[in-house]
């Protein structure tokens, strides 16, 4: 049978042991507890700094978005003026333009009128019946032309246009040389004559004509004025005059031409007041 021992010296040892164990380790977790104390405190003031920060970095933000849309307003202000001083010059520059298509236009009139006053010097407007008559219808028209060269030769039997290549005056421009047709401007009565000067090469017996044609349509036949010569020496160099006159009546664009018609060949004496071709109109309403 076994027989406790008491031992109170090394368990006492024991628990001091222990004691201080316990002792040890509260201390360390109290510095444990105090150094994460001092960690969160840390953490706190990061997170807090880091607050600050962000912050400021958001005032910094809204101020430069603030400072943007200053200057958004002041450039689309800017652009706004812009835009209004372009429509204000716009709008001077039509108003100017208009003036002066209007000044254009007042100038080309008076100019027309003036035109006209000048045109109808010496050719006052009628009244027919107490009716002012327009002053086209009594405006001058006269023409008289010639050949310039001193003969144009003319075969037998040949029916052409005389070839009047020269204006000694035409008072409204109707007469074209070129083409020695007389054009009218205005439509009206007008009296037209024709005189050639012809010398035959042959001396016998032969037949001489000239008429007037209205849009190639004779007005004056060609034998209107035929007549029967004879060339008898010794005064065979000497020509012989045929003419012709009539008086018609007009619409404006007529045009007229003289013909000439023989059966022996040769030669219009040009370059001579025996050869010509005039007309005028009588200054009254057509």
């Amino acid at each position: 049978m076994y027989r406790y021992v008491r031992r109170p010296a090394a368990l006492s040892a024991k628990k001091g042991k222990l004691a201080l164990t316990i002792k040890h380790l509260t201390e360390l977790t109290q510095q444990q507890a105090q150094s994460q104390a001092q960690l969160q405190e840390q953490a706190q003031s990061q997170a807090q700094v880091q607050l600050q920060n962000q912050a400021q970095l958001q005032n910094q933000a809204q101020a430069q978005l603030q400072s943007q849309m200053q200057v958004q307003s002041q450039v689309q202000a800017q652009s706004q003026a812009q835009l209004q001083q372009q429509a204000q010059l716009q709008a001077q520059l039509q108003a100017q333009l208009q003036a002066q298509l209007q000044r254009q236009a007042q100038l080309q009139e008076q100019l027309q009128e003036q035109t006209e006053a000048l045109s109808n010097i010496g050719n006052p407007s009628v009244t027919v019946n107490n009716i002012l008559v327009d002053p086209a219808t009594t405006r001058p028209s006269a023409f008289k032309a010639g050949i310039s060269l001193s003969q144009v030769t003319l075969p037998a039997g040949a029916s052409p246009p005389v070839p009047f290549d020269t204006a000694e005056f035409d008072l409204d421009g109707e007469f074209d040389p070129l083409t020695s047709t007389f054009t009218a401007k205005t439509a009206g009565i007008y009296l037209f004559n024709v005189s050639i000067y012809y010398i035959a090469n042959d001396n016998i017996p032969f037949k001489l004509g000239v008429g007037l044609f209205i849009n190639n349509e004779p007005v004056a036949s060609e034998d209107a004025d035929n007549e029967s010569y004879l060339r008898v020496p010794p005064v065979n160099t000497l020509g012989l005059i045929v003419k012709n006159t009539v008086v018609v009546e007009l619409n404006a664009g007529d045009q007229v031409v003289a013909r000439i018609n023989t059966n022996e060949a040769g030669r219009i004496v040009g370059f001579n007041n025996n050869t010509s071709f005039a007309a005028a109109r009588f200054p009254s309403p057509a």
